[in-house]
């Protein structure tokens, strides 16, 4: 697989291919061409990281976080709104975290979205209160 699309997964799978086969040939040029990366050694491209969130666990019924798959370059907030659309809650998340958690025993039972403010990418998602 392609490096610059498989990420870390693939230098640490080559690393245990090495190990257990003392072979080192990899062909990243045709790797990535069969993916449609074409680059010249000299300038590999910059794969842009896709951030995500989620909140974990989901259901919850106490104590809960918000989960980035990468940590946030900048400050952001997030929105928590119930299902009627009205906000109850924001939080002012530091730049660099990747898991951010919060209690939800002032929250009722129920089913809430979130909205998180101030990256480079709209990001929101949903989680159920359980009492």
């Amino acid at each position: 697989q392609c490096p610059y699309t498989g990420g870390e997964a693939v230098y640490r799978a080559r690393v245990l291919h090495t190990t257990l086969t003392g072979l080192i040939d990899f062909d990243d040029s045709t790797s990535c061409a069969i993916q449609g990366i074409n680059w010249r050694h000299s300038n590999p491209p910059k794969v842009e990281k896709s951030i995500t969130v989620s909140v974990i666990p989901n259901p919850t019924n106490g104590n809960a976080a918000f989960v980035f798959s990468i940590s946030i370059e900048s400050n952001c907030d997030i929105e928590i709104f119930n299902s009627l659309g009205q906000k109850i809650s924001t939080f002012s998340v530091p730049k660099n975290t990747d898991i951010w958690k919060f209690d939800t025993d002032a929250f009722a039972k129920g089913l809430y979205y979130f909205k998180v403010n101030g990256l480079n990418k709209a990001l929101s998602g949903k989680f159920i209160v359980e009492k």
